[in-house]
């Protein structure tokens, strides 16, 4: 079986990194004679891997590329849209491949030498209320159709859908999520969405998030950095981001830098913050935000601003060294409660909530929106109160969640390997 898993973003970034790592492994479970290849949207080194699978610049590299300008990157992605649907048609009709440039033409040779294609996990099939993201989306669906076109079985591999802001934005998003075989959600809210966009509800299944079923030995090097001299103390880690417009971006960084203070001020407390994604190419570096709180915090001597790039592997090892979670990025509090440190989440899209419901945590999510240090200190100071509970409750849900996770696997190979009648 050769599978293509296409749509994988940046290895930099560790939550999206453990996803691939997991469902990698899953493949490899259910296909045991597979031969695997991974389509990146991110910058490729020659004869890159990951995991042992090769990786290759999906055909809208360019358009997302960075250094260029938006109008060439529109022009970019509207020559390469239709360039290669002219490919599939005149290919389908006569049999014959147009000639195409290399970047456009490796892609497109590797998905038609694919049986199937399996979109990776995630919730990248979204939309802001902006002509760019609307052209992203474009992009991203048309990798989905041009596998159809090519008469390929496309799965949707454990994701979150939306929002779609405007009706343009649905009917792109539609267009592409129908012609799935399998669209498998990580949550509820997903699931509601795309029956109000039409999706055939048979074809939507509701899984976990392949994160949870990222594994990873312990680092006893990250024990030193995180506990140097076998310290005892409470150490809080906090997850922070850029994500939303200049002055409530401030808002929320100086409630994030009040709530480290607070915490650093307790008995036997400290506090590290975590830079779960370090892709710098793609402007989605946390240590961004993190050294803009570290100049707003007051405390020195007890706050600890980790500046290192980790592998997802070397990550998970931070997040088990401590006692809570305060986590902006969502995999980073599914790594905390994978090693059962309780967690805030700080939610920036309905993933984190959807799944949060679904474990029965809901009640410890605060929209960023919404955040103001004297509601997420309120919130840190509840689940301290809470540690027990909290801790039960993982101790009792976490592993059943991680069975169901197998499931997404499962499916796609019950139905890739069905004859179709």
């Amino acid at each position: 079986m050769k599978i293509l898993i296409s749509h994988v973003y940046s290895s930099n970034n560790n939550g999206d990194a453990a996803i691939l790592s997991a469902q990698i492994a899953e493949l490899r479970r259910v296909f045991s004679n597979s031969d695997l290849s991974i389509s990146t949207i991110d910058a490729v080194p020659k004869a890159y891997t990951y995991d042992d699978v090769p990786v290759s610049q999906a055909l809208m590299f360019g358009a997302v590329a960075p250094g260029k300008s938006k109008a060439h990157k529109l022009l970019y992605a509207i020559t390469m849209i239709a360039c290669t649907l002219a490919w599939v048609v005149v290919k389908r009709a006569t049999r014959v491949s147009l000639p195409l440039p290399s970047v456009w033409r490796q892609p497109m040779q590797l998905l038609e030498a694919s049986d199937i294609q399996v979109c990776v996990g995630g919730g990248y099939l979204r939309a802001k209320r902006d002509p760019t993201s609307t052209i992203i989306l474009l992009l991203l669906i048309h990798q989905i159709r041009l596998a159809r076109l090519l008469g390929k079985p496309v799965y949707l591999y454990a994701q979150s859908f939306g929002p779609y802001p405007t009706r343009l934005q649905r009917v792109i998003a539609r267009s592409g999520i129908q012609c799935a075989s399998l669209v498998l959600v990580r949550e509820a809210k997903s699931e509601r969405l795309l029956a109000q966009l039409g999706i055939d509800t048979q074809r939507i299944i509701k899984v976990p998030d392949s994160a949870f079923l990222f594994r990873a030995k312990p680092n006893a090097s990250i024990h030193k950095l995180i506990r140097p001299d076998g310290d005892k103390s409470i150490i809080v880690g906090i997850t922070v981001r850029s994500w939303l417009d200049s002055a409530r971006q401030s808002s929320y960084e100086q409630a994030i830098a009040e709530l480290i203070d607070h915490i650093a001020a307790k008995p036997h407390h400290k506090v590290v913050v975590i830079p779960q994604v370090t892709s710098t190419a793609q402007h989605d570096d946390d240590r961004d935000a993190g050294r803009r709180i570290a100049r707003l915090v007051k405390e020195s001597t007890r706050v600890t601003f980790l500046e290192r790039q980790f592998s997802p592997r070397d990550i998970l090892s931070v997040y088990a060294n401590l006692n809570y979670l305060v986590g902006t990025r969502f995999h980073s509090v599914i790594f905390a409660l994978l090693s059962g440190v309780p967690a805030v989440a700080i939610e920036y899209e309905h993933k984190t909530s959807g799944i949060m419901q679904d474990l029965g945590l809901g009640q410890w999510v605060i929209p960023i929106e919404r955040v103001t240090a004297k509601k997420i200190i309120s919130l840190y100071d509840r689940i301290e109160t809470a540690r027990t509970p909290y801790a039960t409750r993982l101790q009792r849900v976490i592993p059943a969640y991680i069975a169901q996770a197998r499931l997404a696997a499962d499916l796609i190979a019950k139905d890739a390997t069905t004859p179709v009648a």
